[in-house]
């Protein structure tokens, strides 16, 4: 059977109260989609800070501590060329002639080096 206009209306039509509220609905459930959007977007923005703060402090300590190896090795290596220094110059005192030609060695194998 053909419908008509007047079927559509008592027949199809959604009641204009229902979709009222059905939109209303709608409406409240995005604010509270969006309210917690805002609360999700403040708390990893707080998240952040903390691991942000975390890992600065980290890196502050692991720089202090790489500071403080730095300064260690430098203060050992002073030592050790004190140490070299020392026997180096006792070595020249008791034995000048040999030194020499030592040195003279050095000299000429460096020579031979920086001409090529």
């Amino acid at each position: 059977m053909p419908r008509t206009a007047t079927d559509t209306k008592t027949n199809g039509s959604a009641n204009p109260k229902a979709s009222g509220n059905l939109g209303k609905d709608i409406d409240k459930q995005i604010d509270r989609i969006r309210n917690e959007i805002r609360s999700l977007a403040e708390t990893v923005t707080e998240a952040g800070v903390v691991v942000a703060g975390d890992v600065k402090t980290q890196a502050a300590a692991k720089a202090s501590d790489a500071r403080a190896t730095s300064q260690q090795v430098f203060e050992d290596l002073n030592k050790q060329l004190a140490t070299v220094e020392k026997q180096l110059a006792g070595h020249v005192r008791r034995k000048p002639v040999s030194s020499l030609a030592i040195a003279a060695g050095v000299g000429f194998l460096a020579a031979l080096i920086a001409r090529r």
